[in-house]
């Protein structure tokens, strides 16, 4: 993808998410603060008239939204095909799993079982094709994806992991798995974004890094060795320069953009493949965030935007939504679904808006509520001895109160998470495409971002990968 194509779709997408503003950046517990009411009125109409699948339907609409409602406003037509346009594909590439057996598959659910066998395909691909004798796993946590590279795969694997009890836990199920060998370890350490830690890192590879050879009796040796005698590891030698793949599955926050510097600044990490999460954990210092935008083409859009905007900018808000769930997941709400999505979120508003305890309580006694009913959410809430006689009295009584005055505006609930859906694609392209433009304006130009993941199992299915 040209460099020029990657800007102009940031610029766009910058453009669209200052102009819809109201729907990405509110909180949606404040639902009733009159974010509702930014529906353009023209659009309303249309698509309150919508039954469940043609509004599961809607983010689908893109281009063809004219011919399939060709009543529709043109306003809301653009808003649609726009959407689309700047939303990168999500559709898996044609990947071949790694074949996990039942042993290596142990504690694993059925997501991260799909993740690790399809990122683990990918890894291998980048290590071949950007000839690394080194995989360094940022993040590791219990080392499944790990120990499946080296037990399938054969690579030596470092895993860096910044919790104590992950790292042991790590070191313990590899020893379960059979992996006493020295071809795979797991190490407390913890990447920042700064120069010091960036020679930690260096010093740590001097160090660790030719001692990852493997002496395991693994079926693969035991092939080489019929065919060729005894398996002598020469990785002793050369692992003491390694060729590093740096590799993250669900890199958090800053997490991504720091494995992006590490790999510009030092020589010895040769490719990079991760895949982001968690963007609304961004560092941010006085509204600003550190690791948005990365680029100096984004920046240079961006900070124009904003003195055009006032105080308008990207807010952590923003970059929540686009870590949520993607439209392939609408697409399979129910109608009870949608009903029950109503409640969650229309009740939570509703309290938010009354004086019923503090917000850090109303969060704790919220996740124990009943939401089948408003009369059975008022139970299950103040039922709590956290509340006196009058502050229950007094709080049923604001809630019903604020109930009545709002009930009207359920309807609309579904309407806004809907457009929601149609945005959070954008917000998320716009992030992975200014680390894109960040790479090629320091020239390296083997760069891809896959969709590695069934977006249905794995809603963060986007993998970076460049290759120097």
């Amino acid at each position: 993808m040209a460099a020029s194509s990657v800007e102009s779709s940031v610029k766009d997408a910058l453009n669209l998410l200052k102009k819809f503003d109201w729907i990405h950046s509110p909180q949606v517990i404040k639902i009733f603060d009159g974010t509702l009411q930014n529906i353009p009125s023209e659009w309303l109409p249309f698509l309150a008239e919508l039954d469940t699948q043609e509004l599961n339907n809607l983010p689908y609409l893109g281009e063809s939204s004219s011919q399939v409602y060709p009543a529709w406003p043109t306003s809301l037509h653009e808003f649609l095909q726009l959407t689309s346009q700047l939303s990168l594909l999500r559709g898996q590439i044609d990947l071949q799993p790694t074949a996990i057996d039942a042993n290596m598959a142990r504690g694993m659910n059925q997501k991260k079982l799909h993740e690790v066998s399809y990122m683990a395909s990918l890894v291998h691909n980048v290590m071949s094709e950007a000839g690394c004798d080194l995989i360094v796993d940022v993040g590791s946590g219990l080392g499944y994806l790990d120990h499946v590279l080296h037990q399938v795969h054969h690579h030596a694997v470092l895993g860096l992991e910044v919790n104590d009890s992950h790292v042991t836990r790590a070191e313990t199920r590899a020893a379960a798995q059979g992996l006493q060998c020295g071809g795979v370890k797991s190490v407390k350490f913890n990447l920042t974004y700064d120069t010091a830690c960036f020679q930690q890192f260096e010093s740590l590879l001097s160090s660790t890094a030719w001692t990852l050879t493997c002496h395991c009796n693994t079926a693969y040796q035991a092939d080489l060795s019929a065919l060729n005698g005894p398996v002598v590891d020469t990785r002793r030698a050369t692992l003491r320069s390694p060729r590093v793949c740096l590799i993250g599955l669900h890199c958090c926050g800053d997490l991504s953009p720091t494995m992006l510097a590490l790999f510009h600044q030092v020589p010895s990490v040769r490719a990079v493949c991760c895949v982001s999460c968690c963007y609304h954990k961004m560092s941010c210092v006085s509204d600003e965030l550190s690791s948005f935008p990365l680029s100096s083409s984004c920046k240079k859009i961006y900070d124009t935007l904003k003195t055009e905007g006032l105080s308008w900018h990207i807010s952590p808000q923003t970059l929540r939504l686009g870590a949520q769930e993607t439209r392939s997941r609408w697409r399979q709400q129910t109608e009870e679904d949608h009903f029950d999505h109503v409640r969650h979120v229309a009740y939570r508003g509703l309290l938010e808006l009354a004086e019923c305890g503090d917000p850090v309580m109303k969060r704790k006694l919220v996740r124990k509520c009943d939401f089948s009913s408003f009369n059975s959410f008022l139970h299950s809430y103040f039922s709590s001895t956290y509340f006196s006689e009058d502050e229950i009295s007094r709080g049923k009584l604001s809630l019903n109160y604020l109930y009545t005055k709002h009930k009207d505006e359920f309807q609309l609930i579904e309407i806004f998470t809907a457009l929601q859906t149609l945005v959070q694609p954008v917000i998320e392209s716009l992030i992975y495409n200014d680390r894109l433009l960040w790479l090629m304006e320091r020239g390296y130009t083997n760069v891809k971002v896959l969709p590695v993941f069934n977006e249905a199992v794995s809603p963060r299915n986007l993998a970076i990968a460049v290759i120097k």
